[in-house]
């Protein structure tokens, strides 16, 4: 990735000891960073987190096709065919886990699916 010169970030909301980098939430990042045509975010955490982190990133320009995430759920059979990690019309075993923003943006919003 540093190769590619692609910029990783890290935050911290409870620091450790010696730990000396940014502390708070990811969504405090976006603040100094500059939104181009290359900009991309892909993310993996708490839904919570990263629907905050979408708000955010939209508020300063980025289109919807350009951030990107991994979804957690409980995988049984790894075809689609069990339902236990369905995510709205998509299967997180088959489809994803790594979904656009805009493939499953209307998901996001229905608590506890």
């Amino acid at each position: 990735w540093q190769a590619a010169e692609i910029d990783v970030e890290h935050i911290v909301d409870h620091p450790c000891d010696g730990w000396n980098g940014p502390t708070g939430f990811v969504h405090q990042l976006l603040a100094d960073q500059p939104m181009t045509a290359a900009t991309a975010i892909i993310t993996c955490g708490p839904e919570a987190m990263m629907r905050a982190l979408a708000t955010a990133a939209f508020a300063r320009g980025l289109p919807p096709d350009r951030f990107w995430l991994s979804m957690e759920r409980n995988m049984h059979c790894a075809a689609g065919f069990c339902g236990l990690c369905q995510f709205g019309s998509e299967f997180v075993c088959k489809d994803g886990p790594v979904f656009r923003h805009d493939q499953i943006a209307r998901f996001l919003e229905v608590h506890q699916l």
